[in-house]
């Protein structure tokens, strides 16, 4: 399937942008993007670095959160041809600050549709735009 057909069709998902004005300043918000027509890998392994990150640390115990990061290839990858990734990650599989100027190797699954768990569904600040794109959960990483 080239690009142009895919991206078609994952516009045909409603995306939700939701705009924050506080002091002068605009804030965009943007959902958890999942892949609803299931026409993306369920694992994918790539290499890469942080483009756009919108925290270090997600909270687990009382307050459930994930972080998110949009990740530049660097490396062509088989089954995920695109330049650009959507990675979300929990406090169990975190990123670390020193991290962020290096090229990564990052191991990932396919946020389902069906998954509810809170990290997806209480963390509602989402500053990146995966452009109808869908996020994937880190599952491991390691520095390049």
């Amino acid at each position: 399937m080239n690009i142009a057909v895919t991206l078609r069709l994952i516009f045909i998902v409603s995306i939700l942008q939701v705009s924050i004005s506080a002091n002068g300043q605009t804030i965009y918000l943007y959902p958890i993007v999942r892949d609803t027509l299931n026409i993306f890998e369920d694992s994918i392994e790539i290499e890469g670095y942080i483009v756009n990150i919108s925290g270090f640390h997600p909270q687990c115990g009382v307050m459930c959160t994930s972080e998110k990061i949009e990740v530049k290839l660097t490396k062509k990858s088989t089954n995920y041809p695109y330049p650009y990734a959507y990675v979300a990650f929990t406090c169990f599989h975190r990123i670390s600050e020193d991290e962020v100027d290096k090229i990564l190797r990052l191991k990932l699954k396919k946020i389902e549709i069906s998954d509810h768990s809170c990290f997806w569904t209480e963390s509602k600040f989402n500053p990146i735009n995966s452009y109808g794109f869908p996020f994937y959960q880190l599952l491991d990483h390691s520095v390049k």
